[in-house]
């Protein structure tokens, strides 16, 4: 089976204290930027939660980025726990480390 790949991805989980104090929820961006992508592709992010589409692989695009990265900011209670994978929209198109393989 071929995959298309995110090759490089950065995790950027930011839980700001500040918004904690005051009774807000903190938010996490999640990033991804990948190495390439195929022409008009979109990505995705998919989870172990509604916010993250409960593991849909198209249920939630990210947004583009002017950089060519893909964002998308969520809100949750401090302790939640996230599971969560970068898709093209279908598991046959999930990102992948460098050696080719999906993290479990």
């Amino acid at each position: 089976m071929i995959k298309t790949r995110l090759r490089r991805w950065l995790l950027a989980g930011v839980l700001t204290s500040a918004a904690a104090a005051h009774g807000v929820q903190p938010t996490v961006e999640l990033v991804a930027i990948p190495a390439s992508l195929p022409d008009g592709a979109t990505v995705y992010i998919t989870g172990n939660n509604n916010q993250l589409g409960n593991w849909n692989p198209s249920a939630v695009p990210m947004e583009k980025q002017a950089d060519g990265s893909w964002r998308i900011s969520l809100s949750y209670p401090i302790g939640t726990q996230l599971e969560f994978k970068f898709t093209l929209g279908r598991w046959g198109a999930e990102a992948v480390n460098a050696q080719g393989i999906a993290p479990s």
